[in-house]
């Protein structure tokens, strides 16, 4: 899964990019080595497997409470999330089995990680399918 992600992290302003389980089960993580935080953003990509499980669970948690508030309005769960910050992006792509989500730095726009995104899940994707054919 981390070759899948690479691509992710080295386009500028992508600080971290993530697989997680829907229900906020950690499966892969690529930081951008590249990426350096200012000051005031020095805590705040997940540093111990226990900071990126907190990370986890959180999106996975925020994207469920998300489905069901908009349930009553939608046909189906919304499949794309952005939480705008002051220290960044946190940007989650949801797919059948999994949630990819890339974590940005102030100032880009998360329009600009659609397709980039949208790839990396269709390639995730076909990665699952096949292991469970197999």
């Amino acid at each position: 899964m981390n070759e899948i992600l690479v691509p992710l992290t080295q386009i500028a302003g992508v600080r971290l990019a993530a697989l997680i389980s829907p229900d906020g089960v950690p499966i892969a993580l690529e930081k951008n080595s590249q990426s350096r935080p200012s000051a005031a953003n020095e805590r705040a990509l997940p540093d111990s497997p226990e900071d990126f499980a907190a990370y986890a669970g959180l999106a996975a948690g925020w994207l469920g409470q998300v489905a069901r508030a908009t349930n009553p309005l939608t046909w189906e769960r919304p499949r794309r999330a952005v939480l705008r910050g002051t220290r960044g992006t946190l940007i989650l792509s949801r797919a059948d089995n999994a949630i990819l989500m890339v974590l940005t730095e102030q100032g880009i726009g998360a329009e600009e990680l659609r397709l980039p995104m949208e790839g990396a899940l269709a390639r995730i994707q076909r990665q699952l399918q096949g292991n469970s054919q197999g």
